[in-house]
Order: structure tokens, then sequence, then C-alpha cells
């Protein structure tokens, strides 16, 4: 049904000749309205001339089926599952997490994921980064999914962070570097 499912590798002892090996296969779906962001940051660090952004997201299946996605939504004969959208003008895409270079695929807005969703949960979490010409930069990008929470860290603690929809949390320490966030 249009997913590769796999086991952990199994390892023979010596004179062992047989193992059992349990592999949870599930139906598939097109439909993603079971995708869920229950848990998203981005991380802002402010350096000469750049904004180097950090992404983590946690994903969720929130059904009993692998989505598989829908259509070929990549223009490479691949059906796209999850949908990352980049600010105009990104560079240096670093991947982690869940996503597989492989499974990776150029879009007009960002990137997606071609790898099937299966249920449960799926990290995701890559960096790239945006020039930085005044001392104001304007953040915009969206998610395709509902996102359950989300928070936002620049580093700093004399920077200004505003958003629509998100509340100032005050200054935080992450190891000696102070950060200003929203969520």
């Amino acid at each position: 049904q249009g997913a590769d499912y796999f086991t952990d590798v199994a390892s023979f002892a010596a004179n062992e000749t047989r193992k059992n090996v349990d592999l949870t296969v599930y139906d598939a779906t097109s439909d993603d309205s079971a995708i869920r962001v229950v848990n998203a940051h981005t991380i802002v660090f402010v350096e000469e001339g750049v904004l180097r952004i950090q992404e983590v997201y946690v994903f969720a299946n929130m059904s009993d089926r692998t989505y598989v996605g829908s259509g070929d939504s990549t223009g490479g004969g691949r059906k796209g599952t999850l949908r990352f959208s980049l600010p105009a003008g990104f560079a240096g895409l670093d991947l982690g997490g869940d996503l597989a270079a492989a499974g990776i695929m150029a879009s007009s807005s960002g990137f997606v994921d071609t790898l099937p969703v299966q249920p449960g949960s799926r990290q995701a979490f890559y960096s790239y980064r945006v020039n930085l010409d005044s001392g104001t930069y304007t953040y915009e990008r969206g998610v395709d999914y509902p996102t359950l929470k989300y928070s936002m860290l620049v580093q700093g603690d004399k920077v200004s962070v505003q958003g629509d929809s998100l509340t100032g949390s005050g200054t935080t320490d992450m190891g000696g570097t102070l950060f200003t966030g929203v969520a």
C-alpha cells in the first residue's frame, strides 16, 4: 500500500540459527487529517549579518493508518507527506532527527518529506540561515498542520520579539546565553 516496514537488526549468538521478530504493518491512507504538530520550537541565533535558525517539530499521526501522501506533490514522481515551509532567501539547509535526506524533495516554499508517516510520533529538526541586513528581521512562515504548542527563542536579552497569537515568555538563560522568548 505504498509504505515499507522494517524491524530492528536481529543479532545471532554463536550457534544460534533461529530468531523471531515482530513486524507491525498498518493499512495506508492518503488523508493527512490525523497529522498534528504536538510541539514545535524555533531557536534563532544572532550572528554577524546572519540569523542561524534551528527548528524542532514533533509530529503525531493520531490515526491507526500509515499516511502515505496523495498524488505526485513533489514533481519527482513521489508522494509528499510532511511539508515544511521556509522563509524566502534561506540558505544552508541541514537536516536531522527522523528526516532522511533520501526522502527530502525541494518544494516551491521549502521542502517536502516523502517518507510515509506511521501511527505514533516522529521528530524532525533542521537548521538554515537567513541574511540580516539591518537590525530588524520579519520572520514569516506557515505551518501546514494543526499545531498544539509552539515557542520561539531569539538570542539576546535586549531583543524585541512579537507575533500574532504569541505571548512573551521572558528571558531564558541557556548555558550562559540569554534568549528572549514567545509562545
